[in-house]
């Protein structure tokens, strides 16, 4: 689910940075929300990409580790 403006000005509020309604039109910080809101969906939009070949390398790496530990200390690879 995308975030929105209001959810990034709803933060904005509960850090204390900003107050009042969120009205994107009448408020220009409100409607630097909304462009925020953009760019950190990207963001995470290009995370869930590298995300998915991250936990393939962290799989790929316990079989890794576990074929080291089953020939034991003294065995050469």
């Amino acid at each position: 689910m995308p975030l929105t403006g209001k959810d990034v000005w709803d933060a904005i509020v509960k850090l204390g940075l900003m107050s009042g309604p969120y009205d994107p039109r009448t408020n220009s910080y409100c409607a630097n929300a909304e462009k925020i809101a953009g760019l950190l969906n990207e963001v995470l939009t290009k995370r869930q990409s590298w995300l998915s070949n991250l936990v393939e390398t962290e799989d790929a790496m316990r079989v890794w580790e576990a074929s080291i530990k089953d020939r034991g200390p003294n065995c050469e690879p």
